[in-house]
């Protein structure tokens, strides 16, 4: 039987470049999601990276906003975030690490949020709450997620590539940038696929994949709308 992977790739490219890291393993099709779907970025990048097998070692989920002070604020922000003011940072009952910075700074209020989930569901929840509060009341700071996936060995700068390209064809991601360092390889671009973005020089962005070699392993991070984190 013939089976496609998303953005029309067949299956024996896949093959090819998970026998390069030694990860050849038993494949079940998942079934090919539309480009037209109403499917929040979070569930787009896992979906993504298990159609491809990568090994999925967490999810970061992360945004910032500034919003004016007027009487009442601090309780709506509270309602609508779940926040309190100060800078917390929480262990949550299943492990998942919880950062919230909330501080009023003359006449704006200004918030930081953060997790470190280990499951999607936890990171859905989060993300879900934190991108609905964006899209009424900051639509031009989405929240940013990640999906951290993480390979048992160094790859060289060939198959860094192969594996970046890849994704990028299954997310039929158009590339705008590709940044190569010592330490990294990465390659930002815009997809339909994908919701929300952000602009950088008036280009439109919200797809990076980013490849990091280290000694004994190898880390992916495949985010939208782009890697906020440091890495």
């Amino acid at each position: 039987m013939k089976m496609q992977l998303y953005g029309g790739l067949v299956m024996k490219n896949k093959v090819k470049w998970i026998a390069a890291l030694g990860l050849l393993l038993p494949v079940t099709w998942l079934g090919s999601v539309s480009t037209k779907s109403a499917m929040a970025d979070l569930e787009r990048l896992h979906w993504l990276c298990s159609d491809y097998q990568l090994p999925v070692q967490g999810y970061v989920v992360e945004g910032w906003f500034q919003v004016v002070h007027v009487p009442g604020m601090e309780r709506f922000l509270g309602e609508q975030l779940e926040l309190s003011p100060g800078a917390h940072c929480v262990e949550l009952n299943d492990g998942s690490i919880l950062t919230t910075i909330m501080q009023r700074r003359d006449k704006e209020w200004h918030i930081e949020l953060q997790l470190i989930a280990k499951n999607i569901r936890q990171a859905a929840q989060y993300y879900n709450r934190w991108q609905h509060f964006s899209n009424l009341y900051c639509p031009n700071h989405p929240i940013g997620v990640t999906v951290v996936a993480e390979l048992p060995e160094p790859l060289d700068i060939d198959v860094s590539e192969m594996i970046i390209q890849e994704l990028a064809d299954g997310l039929a991601l158009e590339p705008c940038s590709v940044i190569t360092e010592d330490r990294y390889l990465q390659l930002s671009g815009f997809t339909e696929q994908l919701q929300h973005k952000i602009y950088a020089n008036g280009t439109a962005i919200n797809g990076c994949i980013t490849v990091v070699p280290e000694a004994q392993r190898t880390c992916l991070y495949i985010a939208s709308p782009m890697l906020y984190q440091q890495i």
